[in-house]
């Protein structure tokens, strides 16, 4: 038999990918309670997690759960250590009745007397809804996943009170936080704003992160090493590529939340922002002077198939044989669901699966939506160290992983974010380096413990990924945008 997988909402899972290591002692021993608490180093730094988990009643809290995060609060500030909640919960149980209303108080408590004496940071990863939606508001910091949801009441009582019809993302997702509540981390969707928020960060002396986590990568690391070390010589040119992968295209950038960049923003900030920045990191120069190339060639209404619908699941006559049908991606082969907000029992995913196929933009055929953004893209630059660099961003490839390749003049680099072949021109020799992790090659993660200690040591020289960098590749990325329309 098989060896089943574990769920990857496990918060075992979560907690032993952000400390060193993924090593951790149980802080208090793990019950059904749905909360979890442990101590481990991040960074070196001793730190106090608590985790929600999903998996047991949708992560819902009760007297003993509440009373983990309580205990959890205790042993942070006996340490005077940071704490860190891992957020995806239902609020409170309601079968402790009205007592786990009494137990949230004490965890709210808890962090208001914590509040000024010892760093708090949230990291939400889910729907969190209910007590669990001011948990994390009365932290110093709060990060929302793509996934991560807050609202104290969901969609359906919202409908059923105020009659509009709102899904959990516009109610409760990173764009409110951002833009509406202030909750969530700052967003700039236009190049002033981006200069707005450099110079704010700059006068207050804040310290501000952003997730360019290619920079954490041990994949991009290597290769900024071996490119000032000199290895290669004088670096020319490089050559960057993003396959997209044409079923992800259909999820994120046709059907879902990026669909349309007057909305949202344009795709090569909303997906390539990552690339612009490591471009711009290797090369360790301004870029002087770029042209951009790209459109929308495929997924528009002209090119729907004779016979096919609005929707995948209403008779289409082709849905069958397309590779992009709404039914096989999510329902057969349940692909891509991780913005679905599925029943705890499994047995009831096939059937919620299909009313979002009914009622959501995941079910609508990607020749018939409002898209606007392009699924081929095409950049030069050029830096002011004499460097040129190529970058080209697909949406139909049958594969993903970026593709880069460095030429230097006395040698060069070929390399797929796993692993890359270096050739000395001078001995005519080859070395191989290889790393193999997920969460963007081993970034994100990465990127997180350094947040952590700068924050800790209340020093932003400890960031690789800083505003002041990732303003300027975002200046790239409005400069692409101008070039590729002719602005």
């Amino acid at each position: 038999m098989p060896t089943p997988q574990l769920d990857p909402r496990d918060p075992e899972t979560r907690i032993a990918r952000l400390l060193d290591d993924g090593k951790f002692e149980f802080l208090i021993p793990r019950t059904d309670c749905g909360m979890v608490a442990v101590t481990g180093d991040i960074k070196g730094n001793k730190v106090v997690v608590f985790a929600s988990d999903p998996t047991i009643k949708g992560g819902a809290l009760g007297i003993e759960g509440s009373q983990v995060i309580v205990q959890a609060y205790r042993a942070a500030m006996g340490a005077q250590v940071p704490v860190i909640g891992i957020w995806h919960s239902g609020g409170a149980r309601l079968s402790d009745g009205v007592a786990s209303l009494d137990a949230f108080g004490e965890v709210f408590q808890s962090m208001i007397s914590a509040s000024g004496r010892i760093p708090q940071l949230s990291l939400v990863l889910g729907p969190t809804a209910g007590g669990g939606a001011y948990g994390p508001a009365l932290t110093d910091i709060v990060v929302l996943s793509p996934e991560g949801r807050i609202f104290v009441t969901g969609p359906d009582v919202v409908k059923s009170v105020t009659g509009e019809d709102i899904d959990m993302a516009l109610l409760g997702g990173p764009e409110a936080h951002r833009k509406n509540s202030g909750l969530a981390h700052i967003i700039a969707p236009t190049e002033q704003e981006c200069r707005d928020i450099l110079e704010l960060a700059r006068k207050t002396n804040r310290i501000v992160a952003v997730c360019h986590v290619l920079r954490y990568a041990p994949y991009f690391e290597k290769l900024r090493s071996l490119i000032q070390d000199g290895a290669i010589g004088q670096l020319i040119s490089l050559q960057h590529f993003e396959p997209i992968q044409h079923v992800h295209m259909s999820h994120s950038y046709v059907r879902g939340n990026w669909h349309n960049s007057k909305a949202t923003t344009p795709i090569i900030l909303a997906k390539s922002c990552h690339d612009l920045d490591i471009i711009r990191w290797l090369v360790d120069s301004p870029c002087e002077e770029l042209n951009a190339f790209g459109d929308l060639a495929w997924f528009k209404t002209e090119n729907a198939p004779k016979g096919s619908t609005d929707r995948c699941i209403d008779g289409c006559a082709v849905e069958k044989e397309c590779p992009y049908s709404a039914k096989r991606i999510y329902h057969e082969k349940r692909t891509w669901l991780h913005h679905f907000d599925l029943p705890e029992d499994p047995a009831k995913h096939g059937e919620a699966i299909m009313e979002y196929l009914r009622s959501s933009n995941y079910g609508r055929c990607v020749y018939r939506m409002e898209n606007d953004q392009p699924d081929h893209y095409t950049m030069n630059l050029k830096f002011k160290n004499g460097v040129t660099a190529a970058f080209n961003m697909e949406a139909f490839t049958s594969y993903h992983g970026r593709r880069t390749r460095v030429m230097g003049s006395m040698g060069d680099i070929v390399g797929d974010m796993e692993s890359f072949t270096y050739t000395d021109f001078r001995s005519g020799k080859q070395q191989r380096w290889s790393h193999s992790s997920d969460s963007h090659g081993g970034g994100d993660w990465r990127l997180v413990s350094d947040f952590l200690a700068a924050v800790d040591a209340r020093d932003p020289d400890l960031l690789t990924s800083t505003i002041d960098a990732s303003v300027e590749s975002h200046l790239m990325g409005f400069d692409a945008e101008k070039s590729r329309l002719n602005l």
